[in-house]
């Protein structure tokens, strides 16, 4: 007989809650399902590589803008702030630049001019290259260059809604010729080079990529138009289309100081990308260059409209000027007058100037009661304060012009950046108004002024009133043409100064490299996908299942009962598969575990024979069967005379390629049909019998368990062995452990991770409280701690190692 190795292993005697969260618990429960999560995972992997080769290869293009406005007018006026938002016109601060390279009509204007919403194939070509395509020739640009038979729709728009994606051809004839069809329908006829429009429907021209080339007559392409605005709104959407300023060293974005922008575009065409950008930028300048011309024509407008009556009204004095000195003799006016006039000729200068001031305020103010306000009429009313406020206000509007392309007027960013805009309005208003009045108060008093000077010339002597009167006329007038004159000038050099100043600091160039798809990107994601898609549902298994997951769930649901063992993996009956381990496998885990039970039921039982061991478990299939059969055997191996009585009547599909055939069994027996002598079958030279579970009759299992003759029949069978073991059915399937119980001194309930359901295990331990014998569990698919293997597995001498054999058992 063997040592003992140790005492029962005991649980705590109150239970657990069974939704406790355990680390230790889980971490069993990934590596018990590792196979699982490698498998999920490569599946993820795998779907990863599937779209990195299928996906189409996105390039950018990138080109960059100077904007030499914004440096000229810094410099030209350092004191006036307007000068340099400019009233959030073109030439104004970088951010207004940036929102008006995105805004909606010249990024739809640019996408028209490069056909980027229209797609022309000739028939049974495609374009859609994917990134495999893109890899196999070597990452080759040339691959994606136009066809010399390719064609553009440029100036593409859709009028009517049921076309949008509609597929469309195009036949052409003889010397550039074509017809458009929708399906079969007739949409009209064209001209290469030339405008089409269909009314209410598209309009188009068609071009070849190449100058000159006219496809033979009876081609045929197929044209897929999207509306141009349509396509600027998924530009923005998919942020597409990027305006950035230079990154500084530490990764951050430049100020305005750099005068330098850039403009990106991704596309999955990078010829057509290239394209949009440089016409993109052209565009831009050719608006910047227009508005700044109208601002210039602006503000010159009143200075023009005077300039010609002055210049007339100052030839006239002069001339009656000179008369009256030829006709008098009378060469200039008296010293005195002389300071008179001078200062009549400032304050009408100046009158003149508050009367520009004013008027411009007035227009302002229509403006701003009509619920418009024009930036070019800002700059005349020549307010520091009233240009800062209208530069806000320019950037405010540009930035809820940005929000409208992706937000609704519901949304609160949009609403919030309204108010904003409107209380700058207000804020204008109220200033042009305090503006409007002041500018009123000042022409008053210069009118005044002048009102006092022309009294004080009226006191000199009648004999130099005249000379002084056309003296002071040519003076005046003098003044007010040379006022004037600047003004225009200051227009002019404003129109001239636009020409130079913004220009393409870089050409946008045929991108050779793609921004996506990233192959480490893809891979990563397909491994923390296949990592939290396999974990995350191996735990949502753990937690919902109604099975017991793990032997420290199964421990906390043991209700006290001790715990006799941890087995690994034993077959149910069902699997036909019943290993010996101590035969099979004597160096493994199983058999190891197999001996501790011995020596825990030798510890339990202290040592006596005659001893009846049942067998049971909560549900079929839980391994109760491959768990009798091994104990049996492991007794007999240490010299117990053991007797396997297998009492499950009801199947008898138990492996007999282990055992002897017998024509009579456990149900003969039960019913006095035979012996029990005659029913045993010897295996292992006698020292291990068995008697097998054959019924042939029509009296329920329970009835025949019940019978007062049963217990005559293990009264012999005491007398006779060492230690018999009862293998039973599942209770509470059926109740024959609950009869079989009283005659039993050791009861063993055989829970199966993975296969035991909560439920049936708690109504099991239930039903098994009121009993009065010796209880325990044994742990069927347990973990078993590293510490268990010492010594296992290390045999040199070329044997088959247990854990092949355990794979096989399993």
């Amino acid at each position: 007989m063997e040592t003992m190795l140790g005492p029962v292993i005991q649980t705590p005697m109150k239970a657990q809650k069974n939704d406790e969260i355990d680390l230790h618990e889980l971490g069993l429960v990934v590596r018990r399902h590792w196979k699982w999560i490698v498998g999920i995972t490569l599946l993820c992997i795998l779907a990863s590589i599937f779209m990195l080769l299928w996906s189409r290869p996105v390039f950018r293009s990138n080109g960059g803008l100077y904007l030499g406005d914004i440096h000229d007018r810094n410099l030209a006026s350092q004191d006036n702030f307007s000068r340099a938002l400019d009233q959030g016109s073109m030439s104004g601060g970088i951010e207004s630049q940036m929102a008006v390279l995105k805004s909606r009509d010249l990024v739809v204007q640019a996408i028209k001019e490069t056909g980027l919403n229209a797609q022309v194939e000739a028939a049974g070509s495609s374009d859609n290259l994917r990134n495999w395509h893109w890899k196999l020739s070597g990452k080759d640009i040339r691959l994606y260059k136009p066809r010399q038979d390719a064609l553009v729709a440029i100036y593409a728009d859709l009028h009517n809604p049921m076309l949008a994606g509609s597929p469309l051809s195009v036949r052409f004839a003889s010397k550039g010729h074509y017809q458009v069809f929708a399906g079969k329908t007739l949409l009209g006829s064209g001209m290469m080079g030339q405008p089409f429009t269909v009314p209410n429907q598209l309009s188009m021209n068609l071009q070849g990529y190449d100058k000159g080339f006219v496809p033979a007559p009876g081609s045929t392409y197929k044209l897929s138009i999207q509306p141009a605005y349509s396509y600027y709104q998924t530009l923005i959407r998919n942020d597409a289309l990027q305006v950035y300023t230079p990154k500084k060293e530490n990764g951050e974005g430049s100020t305005s100081k750099a005068n330098v922008i850039y403009v990106g575009f991704k596309s999955t065409q990078p010829y057509q990308a290239s394209a949009f950008v440089n016409q993109l930028m052209a565009d831009y300048l050719a608006q910047s260059l227009r508005w700044k011309t109208e601002e210039a024509s602006a503000k010159g407008d009143f200075a023009k409209q005077q300039l010609e009556k002055v210049r007339q009204s100052l030839v006239l004095a002069d001339q009656k000027l000179a008369a009256y000195k030829q006709k008098t003799g009378i060469i200039e006016a008296p010293e005195n007058a002389k300071v008179m006039i001078s200062s009549a000729a400032d304050y009408q200068k100046q009158a003149t100037e508050a009367r520009m001031k004013l008027n411009a305020l007035n227009n302002i103010e229509r403006q701003i009661a009509a619920g418009h306000i024009d930036s070019y009429q800002l700059n005349m009313a020549d307010s520091r304060v009233l240009d800062e406020l209208s530069g806000s206000l320019a950037k405010s509007e540009a930035t809820l012009a940005q929000l409208r392309e992706t937000q609704t007027d519901a949304s609160p960013l949009v609403a919030e950046q309204k108010a904003v805009s409107q209380r700058l309005q207000q804020s204008i208003a109220a200033l042009i108004a305090n503006e409007r009045q002041m500018a009123s108060q000042t022409l008053a008093d210069l009118q005044d002024r002048i009102g006092r000077t022309d009294a004080a010339m009226k006191q000199l002597p009648r004999s130099e009133m005249e000379i002084i009167a056309l003296t002071r006329n040519a003076e005046v007038l003098g003044k007010l043409y040379v006022f004037l004159m600047q003004k225009q000038e200051e227009s002019a050099l404003s129109k001239a100064s636009t020409v130079s100043q913004n220009h393409i600091l870089e050409e946008a160039i045929i991108p050779d490299q793609t921004i996506s798809p990233k192959a480490s990107f893809l891979l990563g994601t397909g491994v923390f996908a296949g990592l939290f898609l396999s974990i995350t549902s191996i735990f949502a298994y753990h937690f919902l299942s109604r099975r017991v997951q793990t032997s420290h769930q199964a421990r906390r649901m043991l209700n006290g009962a001790p715990t006799y063992a941890a087995l690994p993996h034993l077959p149910g009956k069902q699997s036909g598969n019943n290993p010996l381990f101590l035969v099979e496998a004597p160096q493994s885990t199983g058999a190891e575990s197999l001996r501790v039970l011995r020596s825990n039921i030798y510890h339990t039982l202290q040592g006596r024979l005659g001893q009846i061991i049942m067998i049971t478990s909560a549900v079929p299939g839980d391994g109760k069967t491959t768990l009798a059969t091994n104990l049996s055997h492991a007794l007999a191996l240490d010299g117990k005379k053991v007797l396997l009585l297998d009492l499950d009547l009801r199947t008898s599909a138990r492996d007999r390629s282990k055992f002897p055939r017998s024509h009579v069994g456990a149900g003969e027996l039960l019913c006095g049909i035979t012996q029990w002598r005659n029913a045993v079958q010897r295996v292992m030279n006698g020292s291990f019998s068995y008697i097998s579970p054959i019924l042939e009759t029509d009296m329920s299992p329970a009835e025949i368990l019940s019978h007062e003759k049963v217990d005559r029949i293990f009264d012999e069978i005491r007398r006779e062995f060492d230690y018999i073991v009862l293998d039973t059915p599942a209770f509470p399937t059926v109740s024959d452990s609950i009869i079989l119980a009283p005659r039993a001194d050791l009861m063993l309930s055989v829970l199966r991770i993975g296969h035991t359901p909560r439920q049936e295990w708690a109504e099991h331990q239930e039903g098994l409280t009121g009993l009065v014998l010796l209880r325990g569990v044994v742990i069927n698919c347990g973990e078993i701690m590293k510490t268990h293997m010492y010594g296992l597995n290390t045999r040199r001498d070329g044997s088959r190692s247990a854990t092949r054999l355990l794979q096989r058992a399993g």
